[in-house]
């Protein structure tokens, strides 16, 4: 989210007169922390933030700002979604499109807990091409970092891409493996940090520090 500058907002033109559209000069994450604190009240039911271009996939998600803005709706209690297109070489959004309207349409009709967050991933292939949807994990981290430096002058300047695919193999049920076998990946994320983490193993850590102050 934007915090050292000011973010603007844009109203745009709509057919419909009943239907609000607006812009937001700002990551995802001011997008959705502006309709919930200043332009809806109350707050929306639904919030689904995409169709992000490429892939939010594995613990690549913390990087994400699409998943980010669907976090800031779930840190407000609402239901939120985040849709990313999987591309290799063509880019399409009408088969992930028509994944996130069935979504929406049927997300109510089961028992899902509220509020959630899901993770979905669309590949970008004909949809006779899709497989199946499948309800997935998050895999390891789908791509590391790159560094390029680059001379300019006396100026040494870098740039960080990330570019490098990681080639350890995706274990079965998780969401990057599920998209290179031409499936729907769908995963609920919680992204709130809890206790579930065993802390045992840092107590000789923590004594150790504790006799010095």
């Amino acid at each position: 989210m934007t915090l050292r500058n000011v973010v603007r907002l844009h109203e745009k033109p709509h057919t419909d007169p009943k239907v609000k559209i607006y812009s937001v000069e700002g990551t995802p994450s001011d997008c959705v922390i502006l309709a919930c604190e200043k332009l809806m009240n109350p707050s929306p039911n639904l919030i689904v933030s995409g169709i992000n271009l490429g892939a939010n996939l594995g613990l690549d998600v913390m990087l994400s700002g699409t998943v980010g803005a669907a976090i800031h709706g779930y840190l407000r209690k609402i239901p939120s979604i985040a849709i990313s297109a999987a591309y290799k070489k063509e880019v399409r959004y009408d088969v992930a499109g028509d994944i996130i309207e069935e979504l929406v349409k049927n997300l109510f009709k089961g028992n899902a807990p509220k509020p959630f967050l899901l993770n979905v991933n669309v590949p970008c292939v004909q949809k006779k091409d899709i497989k199946s949807i499948k309800l997935t994990s998050l895999g390891d981290t789908n791509y590391m970092q790159n560094v390029e430096e680059e001379k300019s002058g006396i100026r040494t300047h870098y740039w960080i891409k990330p570019d490098r695919k990681n080639t350890s193999k995706p274990h079965a049920k998780s969401d990057i493996f599920a998209i290179e076998q031409n499936n729907v990946s769908i995963t609920a994320i919680k992204p709130n940090f809890d206790d579930s983490i065993d802390n045992s193993n840092f107590s000789n850590l923590v004594n150790l520090v504790n006799q010095i102050i």
